[in-house]
């Protein structure tokens, strides 16, 4: 394990083996990161995040920030990132909105640059989100998107990946059009 002396680690966090952490880079009460994860500068961990193992995050990641509802309470809520995930420079992942919610990303992703992913969003496995894509709140994804391109709340791309276990099961959406 390596983690740069000018990182803050919580003394509650849980580091796997071969872990390193960058300059400037804050993991907070209750993290959880897997073995093999690289965590560039200036990351930002917050409480109630779990990463799998072999995953990458680069400069300025924020993830498990409070999520951007005006229906959220307070409630305890998480992010669950999967294993071998490649998450690039500054981009967000929102708690969840609800008691024991959580915002998911499967295995095997590659978030470029500048993405955001909203509170309760689902995220399945091998995906590619090319850079400054916004997914807003209660999305569900399994293929690629381009950049530049925001989604609106509530909009689902239904799926089932058995490879990914979801917190609880994807919602009834109306077909966008």
């Amino acid at each position: 394990m390596s983690i740069h002396p000018t990182a803050i680690v919580s003394e509650t966090a849980e580091l796997g083996t071969d872990v390193e952490v960058g300059p400037y880079s804050i993991i907070e009460d209750g993290v959880r990161v897997g073995d093999g994860c690289r965590i560039g500068s200036h990351v930002v961990l917050k409480t109630s995040v779990t990463i799998g193992s072999g995953c990458q995050l680069d400069v300025g990641v924020v993830l498990g920030s409070e999520p951007q509802d005006r229906k959220f309470q307070g409630e305890q809520s998480f992010v669950r990132i999967g294993d071998n995930n490649i998450i690039r420079e500054y981009v967000t992942i929102h708690r969840a909105t609800g008691e024991g919610e959580a915002t998911l990303v499967g295995n095997g992703n590659f978030l470029m640059a500048y993405c955001h992913l909203g509170h309760n969003v689902q995220i399945g496995n091998d995906v590619m989100i090319a850079g400054y894509t916004g997914l807003s709140g209660d999305w569900g994804l399994r293929a690629h998107r381009a950049g530049r391109t925001p989604v609106h709340d509530g909009c689902w791309q239904p799926w089932h990946d058995s490879r990914l276990e979801l917190s609880r099961p994807a919602p009834a959406r109306r077909r966008p059009g």
